[in-house]
């Protein structure tokens, strides 16, 4: 069995506003263009002290460039785009294992995915995944092989796109959304070689802030990849829940968010006697 690590959208707006007359038609753009936020970086204050833990780098044109991770796993990982804005490659050291994944496109659909990495032995190795999409242009199906295939789902989503279930190898997920926007509940169910047939229930609570990482503008391709697992990673507001995020400068749950910015993200979280400080900057879409 093979150790696959596929880690895998900020639109800009201009506020227009159109007056009509009787005599004539006129239409004016607002003069103070808009500003977001995206995320700078984070520091870690524990027993230890104060170190800055990742630093998040963009582009010209505010698309994130690198993710500089510096804590006890010291990787980075880096976004590359093809002419036309699409995401082409995603590359990552994590784990000190070298891995890049090459996007491939059918129009604006995300065709196949070819990822280079070094297996447990470290020997270096390519995968190939196929997507399907229904009529919807949903996400219907994956194909993930080299020589023969050896991992295949099947997905239905709703009518926002958003995956509800996916059945395959490894059994099947079911995935319920709050109408905030939040997944809610995540069912698995299958069978262990070890305890036979199992069904494991997980819910996720929230708070009233944006989630943080909202503000990170990964690429919309990079979005599409690790929504076909879906997690609270992405989810409209910050989990609370035990055991949700499993990454390196983060750990594990559960968080408090604590203080808030102007635009709802969190500046500071806590886990433990341990505390995080996200520092954000301003940019203009």
């Amino acid at each position: 069995m093979k150790n696959l690590n596929f880690l895998a959208k900020f639109v800009p707006s201009v506020v227009v506003i159109c007056c009509i007359a009787f005599s004539s038609n006129s239409c004016k753009k607002d003069e103070t263009p808009e500003t977001k936020l995206h995320l700078l970086n984070i520091v870690r204050t524990d027993w230890q002290g104060s170190k800055e833990i990742a630093v998040y780098n963009y582009d010209n044109l505010n698309r994130l460039r690198d993710i500089k991770h510096t804590d006890e796993m010291d990787f980075i990982e880096i976004f590359n785009y093809y002419p036309d804005g699409k995401l082409s490659t995603y590359e990552s050291d994590f784990d000190h294992r070298y891995g890049k994944s090459t996007y491939h496109y059918e129009g604006e659909k995300v065709d196949y995915l070819v990822f280079n990495y070094a297996n447990n032995e470290h020997v270096e190795m390519s995968d190939t995944a196929f997507y399907t999409y229904n009529p919807d242009g949903n996400i219907s199906h994956q194909v993930i092989r080299d020589n023969y295939i050896y991992y295949e789902w099947d997905y239905i989503c709703d009518e926002k796109g958003r995956v509800i279930s996916y059945t395959g190898s490894g059994g099947t997920a079911l995935f319920l959304w709050d109408e905030a926007g939040n997944l809610s509940k995540r069912t698995d169910k299958g069978v262990s070689s070890e305890t036979g047939y199992y069904e494991i229930e997980t819910d996720f609570k929230y708070d009233s802030g944006k989630n943080f990482n909202l503000s990170i503008p990964y690429p919309e391709e990079f979005l599409f990849i690790r929504s076909l697992s879906p997690s609270p990673y992405y989810s409209k507001n910050n989990c609370v829940s035990e055991n949700l995020y499993d990454f390196s400068w983060f750990g594990r749950g559960p968080a408090v968010f604590s203080e808030y910015n102007r635009a709802g993200y969190p500046t500071k979280i806590s886990l433990d006697e341990t505390t995080f400080k996200l520092t954000y900057g301003e940019y203009i879409p």
